[in-house]
């Protein structure tokens, strides 16, 4: 019977076992996937910013080629992005969602333009990156902690 593998801490499981993982012989030294990933990142932002794909779309594209070049074989690569995607959404999809709904009320209701109209008033019109970044910071903060307490 397979047993769960262990991370770089010892003692501290994985979630999937070592059975379940394809086979993964990497063809590239570790300084190559350095690169290949630094440039993965590049690529991605490359594709959000100035080609305006969805960032999601633009992660899964990503992925796929950083994958692809880094050896993975095409068969094993739907396991792999599942294995990884699924891990990954699984913990944080619920808060995620939880807080594009609050997000969605707040708009709605009218809250984030108070808030921003507020922050933009005592800060100055000069100031308005910095009224437009605070309220970001007072918008998104009470999601994010939410989503760093339940990992």
């Amino acid at each position: 019977m397979p047993t769960a593998r262990t991370g770089l801490i010892s003692g501290l499981p994985w979630k999937t076992l070592a059975a379940d993982a394809p086979a993964t012989t990497w063809s590239l030294p570790p300084w190559a996937l350095l690169l290949l990933v630094a440039g993965g990142v590049a690529l991605l932002l490359l594709l959000v910013v100035k080609v305006k794909l969805h960032a999601f779309l633009a992660l899964l594209v990503v992925s796929i080629g950083v994958a692809a070049a880094a050896g993975i074989s095409l068969s094993d690569l739907p396991g792999v992005l599942e294995a990884g995607m699924g891990d990954s959404l699984g913990e944080i999809a619920v808060i995620v969602a939880l807080g594009a709904m609050l997000g969605r009320v707040m708009q709605e209701s009218g809250a984030v333009e108070v808030l921003s109209g507020r922050l933009l008033a005592a800060v100055g019109e000069k100031r308005a990156p910095l009224a437009v970044g605070l309220t970001a910071l007072l918008v998104g903060v009470p999601v994010f902690f939410e989503s760093a307490s339940s990992c």
